[in-house]
């Protein structure tokens, strides 16, 4: 239980640092979800990590009215520490934002590496999908949807808030979306390859998805 607990906690610290190398060339574009929390930034007095936290309310709160199952720990943890580790962060500013293009480009592929590489010891430690992903697969349940569909339609649905709100959408907000999911697949499995190792556990299957370990999240 620790080791799951410290990789969960590592992971949330990755993912809060990706964050805020993309927030920090965040004209270039950035994660849906991100566009809508800069929109409501940028609209309203909240800070980005407590719109996320807000957003990650309403979500679980629609989630749990259609779905009404008890939530794990790493799910709320996830709600509360995530938006208060990015608020942190951009609060201390130890993360210079880069002024020439090539840097901000590393600093938009470098923070998708580390919310890929976050999010995977999340999904592994197996604390309690994110809200995000929590949402996705109660509707992905309830009405009967693909996953793929399901994540489409609310990301979707995210990226068209934050636009109207203002949030900033360019070409890195299409590289994350066609990066992220591959990336964190390679990381689930270069994770389950390690665990394989180290305890002489059967490899699984090489194609794993990310989803076969979220929906053991629920």
């Amino acid at each position: 239980m620790t080791k799951r607990v410290i990789l969960f906690l590592v992971g949330l610290l990755a993912i809060s640092l990706g964050s805020v190398h993309m927030i920090k060339v965040s004209k270039l574009g950035v994660q849906p979800f991100d566009v809508l929390y800069i929109g409501l930034h940028q609209k309203t007095s909240i800070s980005i990590g407590f719109a996320s936290i807000s957003t990650g309310i309403v979500l679980l709160t629609i989630a749990f009215i259609l779905h009404r199952q008890k939530l794990k720990i790493g799910t709320i943890l996830d709600v509360i520490c995530l938006g208060l580790l990015i608020d942190l962060f951009l609060y201390l500013d130890f993360i210079i934002t880069p002024a020439t293009l090539i840097w901000q480009i590393f600093f938009l592929i470098f923070g998708t590496v580390l919310i890929s590489l976050g999010a995977a010891l999340t999904i592994f430690s197996n604390l309690g999908a994110g809200p995000i992903d929590t949402f996705m697969l109660v509707v992905h349940k309830r009405f009967g949807l693909s996953v793929r569909v399901a994540t489409t339609l609310i990301e979707g649905g995210a990226l068209l808030a934050g636009f109207l709100l203002g949030g900033p959408i360019g070409i890195g907000t299409v590289a994350v979306c066609l990066l992220m999911g591959p990336m964190i697949e390679f990381f689930l499995v270069v994770l389950q390859k390690s665990k394989s190792a180290l305890y002489h556990y059967k490899p699984i299957h090489p194609k794993l998805r990310e989803t076969e370990y979220l929906k053991e999240t629920l």
